[in-house]
């Protein structure tokens, strides 16, 4: 079996570059996968009563809320909660995730009466780690959140939180956040969640590029004794 020319050599080395070059652009480009709804809290309930005002008045600024937590990077597009709307008050529902202040987005304008999904745009990327997301109104607009829906898979009461504040809530202790009441339909929306981590894109693709130069020597020592 006799050794590998310079050009042959040259060749398999060309075609290491290339590889190892496609592997590192790899690692910049996020891998998408759909995702859909990635978090709920609970079912829809069942009836419109029992329910618990969302408010910013004098008399009672009540925000509601969910904690959830986020395994691995994912791109957020809405997030929506069960509700229903006060008519005898303005518009202006919004909701909010914390803890990073990623951004507030508003809900449409509604005269609906009777409880239903409502559903608001909200563009951000969550890393691994732990959250809440916040349902809250402007001034002179109510509106209320039924209760009583079953808690998703991992939901519990401990995972409800509620602000409340206004001259109805003896001050101290209030305004504060105290744990909520569970039943509450909160959700989350992603179309696309970023898998896998860099670092598993790498060895993925340095495995493919050690095959592909194996498979070139093979052939070439082949194509010699043949010769």
């Amino acid at each position: 079996m006799t050794n590998m020319t310079l050009t042959e050599l040259t060749v398999i080395w060309k075609k290491c570059l290339f590889c190892a070059g496609f592997v590192l652009a790899a690692c910049f480009v996020p891998f998408k996968a759909d995702a859909g709804v990635i978090f709920v809290s609970a079912t829809a309930p069942a009836s419109q009563f029992p329910a618990i005002a969302v408010s910013n008045n004098p008399f009672a600024q009540q925000a509601l809320g969910v904690r959830f937590q986020i395994t691995q990077t994912t791109q957020v597009d809405a997030i929506g909660v069960w509700v229903y709307h006060n008519n005898f008050t303005g518009p202006g529902l919004f909701g909010e995730i914390f803890p990073l202040g990623l951004g507030r987005t508003s809900f449409a304008a509604s005269s609906l009466a009777q409880p239903s999904d409502l559903v608001a745009p909200l563009s951000l990327t969550l890393t691994p780690g732990f959250y809440a997301l916040v349902i809250g109104s402007v001034a002179n607009s109510e509106w209320g959140i039924p209760l009583n829906g079953a808690d998703s898979v991992g939901v519990t009461s401990a995972n409800y939180i509620a602000y409340f504040g206004g001259s109805s809530f003896p001050n101290p202790p209030y305004p504060k956040w105290q744990q909520g009441s569970d039943g509450m339909r909160f959700f989350i929306d992603a179309t696309s969640t970023a898998i896998p981590e860099p670092s598993t894109q790498m060895l993925l693709g340095l495995g493919c590029c050690l095959l592909m130069t194996l498979r070139a020597v093979c052939r070439s020592r082949k194509a010699r004794q043949e010769y």
